[in-house]
């Protein structure tokens, strides 16, 4: 059988990230016995304008199956292209997974997709193929959820793999690859302002040459779930550190490729395999990124050892400088060890971008008042800050629903304006809730023009910031909503 793999759009912004997802899925039709494409929208019709490609692409392939690649927020994209492709073509089955089966009710329920997976598909989507192939029966596979006599089925779910030793490296032929090489500097080049002049030139001579980046996991799982997070499988599992350099390596002699993202949710969760890992690519001369590590497993000898080995970067998600708000997210961190983590990894010579989440139920006034201390404290230049999302299946969703009136539309919204202030779930007023990132980011710029310009300019900066940060707090919220669809618009006109 052919199977078409689609990796559906989640934001309404171009990015060039490799659908890992869909890659790993391919490698399964493939030994499988059967044969993947995987079509990209990103890099064709990422507004679904036009489906001209996409049909012809059909009419070429003939598959005998599609399926759907992406997140909860892909959710609108997919309806529109599951009811199209259904139209067209009402022979060919439909099946989505991944994230995307968060919303695994909508999906049944409202477009034409007739299986969703749950979790991994190593040991389910076989069995599916084989059913399909024969013309048998395929309903009760476990994993996997289906609608029938307009009643939607999930069945238990099924086992997760134990060995990812097992799985095959991704088949990466199955990609014009170098479409998706990030630059090294894009990746990294704003992290640097935090650093001290002599660290930031010691990262430029490490990455000296390494301008195409690539991102692979050497992980599957977290052992944490914070409460705006998405868990489709259960507990945390690794590959081990050999795996993961014959990974490295069949990328650096296929693509001549030294620079990597390790998009692990949690890098660092076993001190000892770390160690190991930077033992075994201290010589490999590549440069890296990690993704996804916690705070409060790392430590200074960890620092010192990643840096050798050339890490140029890690994200740990700080998301608060208030512990109630950290308590509130479950994330098993306070705000001390965000505050000590963070400056001891610039110390080290490492940039760590403070990532935040505002405006969980929790958040006050104060809250945030804590969380700008902290950002001050750390001397943070900038800050991603993003309020808090929402999505299907994560612990918050529920008290989310009781605030949003459409989840269907709200999706949408979260696909049209990423981590923007969509869906009010503290208790003050929405114009107060809407300027905090504002408030965070002035608050941070006028800090850094004090540090770095002087107290004169810093004075004479000080009530045109104050004017600014008392104004956004009037602004009307349908005024923003304007502004902000009017700068995500996209551009029409010929390419």
């Amino acid at each position: 059988m052919r199977v078409l793999l689609l990796n559906v759009p989640s934001r309404t912004v171009n990015e060039r990230f490799p659908p890992l997802g869909l890659l790993y899925v391919a490698g399964i039709v493939g030994r499988a016995g059967h044969e993947a494409r995987i079509h990209d929208l990103y890099f064709h019709d990422i507004h679904l304008r036009r489906l001209d490609d996409l049909d012809r692409l059909v009419d070429e392939y003939q598959p005998d199956l599609i399926g759907f690649g992406g997140i909860a927020s892909s959710y609108g994209k997919t309806r529109i292209l599951s009811d199209h492709l259904r139209q067209r073509y009402p022979h060919i089955l439909q099946m989505a997974g991944g994230s995307l089966a968060s919303v695994y009710e909508f999906l049944l329920a409202k477009t034409a997709v007739d299986i969703v997976f749950h979790g991994e598909t190593e040991q389910t989507l076989p069995v599916f193929l084989e059913r399909v192939a024969r013309n048998e029966a395929w309903t009760g596979i476990p994993g996997t959820s289906h609608r029938s006599d307009n009643a939607i089925t999930r069945n238990p779910p099924a086992p997760q793999v134990e060995d990812l030793d097992s799985i095959p490296i991704p088949p990466y032929h199955l990609l014009n690859l170098p479409d998706y090489f990030n630059t090294t500097w894009d990746s990294v080049g704003g992290l640097l302002d935090d650093l001290e002049p002599h660290q930031r030139d010691a990262i430029r001579n490490r990455a000296a040459g390494k301008d195409r980046l690539h991102y692979l996991v050497t992980s599957r799982g977290c052992t944490n779930r914070c409460s705006f997070c998405y868990r489709h499988m259960k507990g945390y599992r690794q590959h081990s550190v050999g795996y993961v350099v014959r990974h490295l390596r069949l990328l650096m002699d296929t693509y001549g490729l030294r620079a990597f993202s390790f998009s692990d949710e949690l890098f660092n969760h076993d001190r000892d395999w770390v160690l190991e890992f930077c033992d075994a690519v201290a010589g490999l001369d590549i440069v890296y990124l990690i993704g996804g590590a916690r705070i409060n497993r790392m430590d200074p000898e960890l620092l010192d050892r990643l840096r050798e080995s050339g890490c140029i970067g890690i994200a740990y998600g700080q998301e608060s400088g208030s512990d109630a708000i950290l308590s509130e997210f479950r994330k098993g961190v306070t705000a001390g060890e965000n505050r000590a983590m963070t400056l001891a990894t610039h110390d080290h010579g490492i940039p760590c971008p403070v990532q935040l989440v505002i405006g969980s139920p929790s958040e006050t006034e104060e809250t945030i008042r804590e969380t700008l201390r902290f950002l001050l404290d750390v001397k943070a230049k900038t800050a991603s800050v993003n309020y808090l999302i929402a999505l299907p299946e994560t612990p918050i969703w529920g008290e989310a629903l009781r605030r949003i009136p459409d989840p269907e539309v709200y999706l949408d919204e979260v696909a049209q304006h990423g981590g923007a202030p969509l869906a009010n779930l503290t208790r003050v007023p929405d114009r107060i809730w809407r300027s905090w990132a504002f408030l965070l980011k002035t608050e941070m710029r006028l800090a850094a023009i004090r540090r770095e310009k002087g107290v004169v300019r810093y004075l004479l900066a000080l009530p045109v910031f104050r004017a600014l940060e008392a104004g956004y707090r009037f602004i009307p919220g349908r005024v923003v909503k304007f502004l902000r669809e009017a700068r995500d618009r996209p551009a029409t006109g010929g390419s």
